[in-house]
């Protein structure tokens, strides 16, 4: 006769009291179970107990489940508590015995004990999840033998045998979403993308795949094989309301709602995160960045003056609220709070700090006092002639009007060799065709062809090329995707062929972010204006272009002056006519705005 399939013998239960102002929601470490039987063939429930367990708490609210392999793991992942479990022979079955630790005390919970068949070990292991969170699931399956494969999986000596055990699982329990999941991630720590996306697909097509948690993921990994963003997002959405304690699935559903433009779904998020933890820093720095591209600039800086209060974040605090400052035009409290974070730290951003205060200074007319900044960060650089230097140099010379100067800078690194020499010659190319000298950007373009080395360099180095080049075919070195459509879109407007530009710009902007849409969002309100949507363009340009840090392949501060360009026109911005004029300075571009 078979033993019961569980038998609760609770010793004692006295939870970990949550303490004032501690997170809502526990962020807990499952360890493997230990075995303490001194029988080798009940290894198999060392990991499988751990992860049963772990599925079964992902639907509650209160507790968040994480494995690791080890205590370090727990702290590295920021869990606040870690589940110590180990199991010992009882008669014919099994006991598990466990408690908690709060990491942050090391004070241990009285340990309680289940006693558990073995040969049925679900019912047992749904109710140790019970008692550490009422509203955990149900068992992700209620067959011994797939919990056993999925086990003896983990434990496999060699991926040929672990591969098999996750097989038999599979097939012991065909709606066992974990063991699809983990014989997917094996095949995908292995590079067999395909195989990964066979075993996913199957999983998929089960309609009575469990848990609910699963099933999601196994659609989001699948998403992401296949790169579907749409039904990305749709997973996510799943494996958040599935799994309501998951703060990283809802910080990253938030993060992907903020990019598509949809802020009150990520405001709505962010403030969910918090609500459960109150010190996510990058739940409550992102959400200082969603009130602000939603319109609410004082809600903003007070959730970001929140997040300079957090231990280690003044930095970039005051970066992000010189950024969202910026952003609404608030141009005097941008500099403000940019020169407060150099001070605060110099080496921020490899010193960007002092060059956005420089650039939020000059947007407000100032452009003496605005050298004199950008001054002081070139002397927080070094005197050395550093190539990062020397680009920034001409980029902020050209905004300063000196523009011959600034490419008289570039073409004398372009001369050089190798990718620096690359960059300096595309950046050249496009300052050339900006001021109509169309034959020496021909030039410009093939020394960058020849001095460039590395791919992403060879791929800008190719779209100065086609620029100056028309008759070149963008699709013969870009075939499909956003490298294409960045090619097609320049070539477009080189050529004064807005209205075919105007379509790939629309969506260029649509999947940049927010946060880093200057470009994209500048050229495509550009293509709207001389097109004859004038309406259209001024909700584009509303708002201004947050600026770049500056990286050593980044010419960033270069598209304001078309920005207020299009600002000017769209609006009747005289301010921003003023700007455009004092950049135009000795080299007036040939594109013209209508009037």
């Amino acid at each position: 006769m078979r033993l019961p399939a569980f038998v609760i013998a609770v010793l004692a239960f006295a939870g970990c009291a949550r303490q004032a102002g501690s997170p809502a929601t526990v962020r807990l470490a499952v360890l493997p179970f230990e075995n303490l039987s001194g029988d080798a063939s009940l290894d198999w429930m060392e990991n499988a107990g751990a992860g049963v367990l772990a599925s079964q708490l992902t639907a509650s609210k209160a507790v968040s489940p994480v494995r690791v392999a080890a205590i370090r793991d727990a702290y590295s992942l920021k869990a606040s508590q870690v589940l110590h479990a180990w199991y010992q022979r009882a008669g014919a079955g099994a006991e598990i015995h466990f408690q908690r630790e709060d990491l942050a005390s090391h004070r241990l919970d009285d340990p309680r004990v289940i006693a558990v068949n073995p040969e049925d070990p679900a019912g047992g292991l749904e109710q140790m999840a019970r008692l550490i969170a009422p509203d955990a699931a149900a068992s992700p399956t209620r067959d011994a033998a797939a919990i056993r494969e999925w086990g003896l999986a983990q434990t496999a000596r060699t991926r040929e045998e672990s591969a098999a055990a996750f097989e038999r699982a599979a097939a012991a329990d065909p709606d066992f979403a974990q063991a699809y999941l983990g014989w997917a991630q094996l095949l995908l720590s292995g590079g067999d993308r395909e195989g990964a996306q066979r075993v996913l697909a199957s999983a998929a097509g089960r309609q009575k795949l469990a848990p609910q948690s699963d099933r999601a993921r196994v659609d989001l990994i699948l998403a992401e094989l296949r790169g579907d963003a749409g039904a990305r997002r749709k997973a996510l959405s799943q494996v958040v309301a599935a799994s309501p304690a998951d703060l990283a699935a809802a910080r990253t559903l938030g993060e992907l709602e903020q990019s598509a433009r949809r802020f009150p779904e990520a405001i709505a998020l962010f403030r969910r995160v918090l609500e459960a933890d109150p010190a996510d820093s990058a739940a409550r720095n992102s959400l200082g960045y969603a009130l602000a591209f939603a319109g609410d600039l004082h809600q903003a800086a007070e959730e970001l003056g929140r997040y300079r209060k957090q231990p280690g974040q003044e930095a970039n605090a005051l970066d992000s609220l010189g950024e969202v400052h910026f952003y609404h035009g608030r141009f005097a409290d941008a500099e403000k709070f940019f020169l407060e974070c150099h001070k605060a730290n110099p080496a921020f951003l490899g010193g960007a700090s002092l060059r956005k205060a420089a650039l939020a200074r000059w947007m407000t007319g100032d452009s003496a006092g605005a050298d004199r900044l950008f001054q002081q960060h070139l002397e927080a650089r070094g005197k050395a002639r550093d190539p990062r230097r020397e680009m920034q140099t001409a980029e902020w010379e050209f905004l300063q009007g000196k523009r011959k100067q600034a490419m008289a800078r570039l073409r004398a690194m372009s001369e050089g060799t190798g990718d620096i020499a690359a960059v300096a010659g595309a950046q050249l190319t496009f300052w050339l065709l900006e001021t109509g000298q169309k034959e020496a950007a021909r030039l410009a373009a093939a020394g960058a062809i020849k001095n460039a080395q590395a791919p992403p360099i060879k791929g800008i180095a190719l779209v100065a090329r086609i620029l100056t080049e028309p008759e070149v075919d963008p699709g013969t070195f870009f075939r499909g995707g956003q490298g294409q459509d960045l090619v097609e879109g320049a070539a477009a407007i080189v050529a004064g062929e807005f209205a075919k530009a105007l379509p790939i710009y629309k969506k260029l902007y649509e999947r940049t972010p927010p946060g880093a849409d200057g470009l994209a969002r500048t050229l495509y309100a550009w293509c709207l204006l001389q097109t004859g949507q004038r309406a259209e363009a001024a909700k584009l340009v509303q708002l201004y272009p947050i600026p770049a840090s500056g990286g050593d392949d980044s010419v960033g501060f270069s598209i304001y002056p078309r920005f207020l360009g299009v600002r000017a026109a769209a609006l009747g911005d005289e301010a921003a006519r003023k700007r455009v004029a004092a950049a135009q300075g000795d080299s007036p571009s040939v594109f013209v705005e209508p009037k």
